[in-house]
């Protein structure tokens, strides 16, 4: 019984995130040319070799626990809302205008 109440509390709809690798695929360009696209719509910025999500990217963005390096120290992956793949296509059209 205990087990069907936590699945029945967790029937939120899940998205799935994904790398700029991975979305950068899909529009046929590297993950460094999807970052700089991320970059260009206002949705992230450079800082200290690290992407940072900007405010404007709220709701389509995780950043996920990766792991540990050898020396323990934690590593975090910004990964995307499939969402953005619209916004970068949206926002490179009226761009083109």
């Amino acid at each position: 019984l205990r087990i069907n109440e936590i699945w029945n509390r967790s029937s939120e709809v899940q998205e799935l995130d994904f790398t700029p690798t991975e979305l950068g695929a899909r529009l046929g360009m590297s993950a460094k040319t999807f970052n700089l696209h991320l970059a260009n719509a206002g949705l992230q910025t450079k800082v200290s070799k690290k992407w940072i999500p900007s405010e404007s990217a709220k709701g389509m963005f995780r950043i996920l626990d990766a792991g540990k390096t050898g020396s323990g120290t934690s590593i975090q992956q910004l990964k995307w809302r499939e969402i953005v793949l619209t916004f970068i296509t949206n926002k490179a059209k009226s761009n083109e205008r």
